[in-house]
């Protein structure tokens, strides 16, 4: 038990520096949530996130939808014969007391089909649900790729 009260210490501590309160339902947390804005002439972006399981148990996300898109797919990408692939998922394991990461580069949610495109710094709803039917609404923030800052390489001189 000290150790789970230790690991969620931190994991609160983290998400409380990077500002903001994560999501919680049925012992997952999400948090960090992020959309990308659509490349100009594009009618998908992808949706970003941490999931935390605070559980004793492994989780699986088995869907995720947004009302900004027709329909939304779990990916991967991996690395075959030196290539990149991208991969749709049926569901994502999210183990026991552990977390699963939702970046550029590995799983990530394709949202298809939009009905609109968001704009930076704007709120998206995204809908996650989870094995057991539990599901959590989260507002993910639209940003471009063209916003990032391009200086956080470390310096260690």
């Amino acid at each position: 038990m000290k150790y789970f009260v230790c690991v969620m210490m931190v994991v609160m501590a983290s998400v409380v520096q990077a500002g903001e309160a994560p999501k919680v339902t049925q012992g997952v947390a999400i948090s960090e949530a992020k959309v990308r804005v659509p490349m100009p002439g594009r009618d998908l972006t992808a949706a970003y996130f941490h999931v935390h399981n605070q559980r004793d148990q492994e989780r699986f996300l088995v869907s995720v939808s947004s009302p900004i898109a027709e329909r939304a797919e779990l990916h991967s990408h991996s690395e075959v014969d030196g290539m990149m692939r991208m991969r749709r998922e049926d569901k994502v394991q999210i183990p026991a007391q552990g977390h699963q990461h939702f970046q550029p580069g590995g799983y990530h949610v394709m949202l298809l089909d939009l009905r609109r495109r968001p704009q930076t710094g704007e709120s998206v709803e995204l809908v996650l649900t989870f094995d057991d039917g539990s599901q959590l609404s989260v507002d993910a923030v639209a940003e471009s790729v063209f916003d990032r800052r391009h200086d956080n390489h470390h310096n260690h001189h």
